[in-house]
């Protein structure tokens, strides 16, 4: 299991649209499961400031990731470019094997 992170400070303004857009059922989720490599993805906020939120993309491994990338990059870089106006900032954090 192979997966991704990254931290937002969302706009207070966008917080529901954001939750909707990035959790497990959103549209960032139905544009990864084009991918039979991509197993899911989880939305956590930070318990003390409901702007900062994290996501977490499972796959199977960096390949699956990254061929999904290559095919995909187009309408990746659609999604991102509508999704941009819903953060102050975005960090990413990195890529994490699951330990044996």
């Amino acid at each position: 299991m192979y997966c991704y992170l990254w931290k937002y400070r969302v706009k207070k303004e966008f917080i529901q649209e954001f939750k909707e857009i990035y959790s497990g059922s959103g549209k960032w989720a139905e544009l990864f499961r084009l991918s039979e490599g991509y197993k899911g993805t989880e939305l956590f906020v930070e318990a003390a400031d409901e702007n900062i939120m994290i996501t977490i993309d499972y796959w199977a491994d960096a390949k699956s990731r990254s061929v999904f990338m290559e095919n995909y990059k187009t309408e990746y870089s659609k999604l991102d470019e509508h999704c941009s106006r819903f953060t102050e900032e975005e960090t990413f954090t990195g890529e994490f094997e699951k330990a044996a």
